[in-house]
């Protein structure tokens, strides 16, 4: 499944989708190490000089036009969950090849967008860093790299509400920790 899950991060889809949203286009190479199950994303350097570029140049026009562009984010979370279709084991057996093939398309679509956001995070993650050093240790006399240092960035610099690639992680644990405690099989 590891290159499946690959294909719909990093496509040409994807890839148009950040530029429509962002204004730069995302390249990263993915390298699959099937054996151990494990993916490495490269990104260039060029990649984030544009991206940083592209993030001053909104907040350039106005301070609150890159947070207008990130809430879109949640509206369509919710629409995306009202129209991806809710499946069970039992569902699958009554499905045809073709429905199924539907299915997996649409969903593709949704996932190809709603990454798009997702790669925002966590590409432009590190642009935050020297504001917030800046804000942090030298105006508020926080020390770097104390615990507190950290737990103040990360109450500034992440999304109000969790991310997908979170929500995804969190509900594969729980589901594991269902099987494991015997409340739920893979039947």
């Amino acid at each position: 499944m590891l290159p499946l899950d690959g294909e719909n991060w990093n496509t040409d889809i994807t890839t148009k989708h950040f530029y429509r949203v962002f204004g730069v286009y995302i390249g990263i190479l993915v390298l699959h190490d099937l054996d151990r199950e494990i993916e490495y994303s490269y990104l260039p350097q060029y990649y984030f000089d544009q991206l940083y570029k592209r993030i001053d140049e909104i907040k350039g026009r106005n301070y609150k036009a890159l947070e207008k562009i990130l809430k879109r984010f949640y509206p369509l979370k919710i629409k995306a969950k009202r129209e991806i279709p809710k499946l069970t084991v039992k569902n699958f057996k009554t499905l045809t090849n073709k429905q199924l093939a539907s299915i997996f398309k649409k969903n593709r679509s949704w996932a190809h967008l709603i990454t798009t956001y997702d790669q925002f995070g966590w590409t432009a993650e590190n642009y935050w860093e020297p504001y917030m050093d800046n804000v942090l240790a030298n105006k508020l006399g926080i020390e770097k790299d104390s615990n507190e240092y950290h737990r103040v960035l990360f109450a500034l610099t992440k999304p109000a509400e969790i991310s997908t690639t979170l929500e995804e992680k969190r509900d594969s644990i729980l589901e594991a920790w269902k099987i494991k405690t015997k409340k739920k099989t893979i039947k």
